[in-house]
């Protein structure tokens, strides 16, 4: 007998979109209020009362991406901004634009 067997496919629920949609905006809220110290994927489960893989629905669901993909963009967007400033590339510099950041 098979596992899938004995599991009642009718009886499985999922979270409504209201549902997975408040969990998401709880875990991006959390993870902006903290720009200085970016919080882990294990951060942002235990902040929102989800699983790993629950918050990874959630995200996929609502956002179209994971929550990995959605915690390096925070981190990088400051980068990007620095990066697409309107600067004539001759004059365009790299290290004044990262120094900023300690790197």
């Amino acid at each position: 007998m098979h596992l899938l067997d004995l599991v009642d496919c009718e009886a499985v629920i999922s979270l409504p979109t209201t549902a997975r949609k408040l969990i998401v905006d709880r875990a991006c809220e959390y993870a902006l209020a903290n720009p200085d110290a970016p919080p882990s994927i294990i951060d942002l489960c235990n902040r929102v009362g989800a699983s790993r893989r629950k918050l990874q629905y959630c995200f996929q669901e609502t956002l179209g991406i994971n929550p990995v993909a959605y915690l390096r963009m925070l981190s990088l967007t400051p980068y990007i901004a620095n990066y697409c400033n309107p600067i004539p590339t001759w004059q365009y510099r790299i290290s004044p634009c990262i120094g900023g950041f300690g790197i």
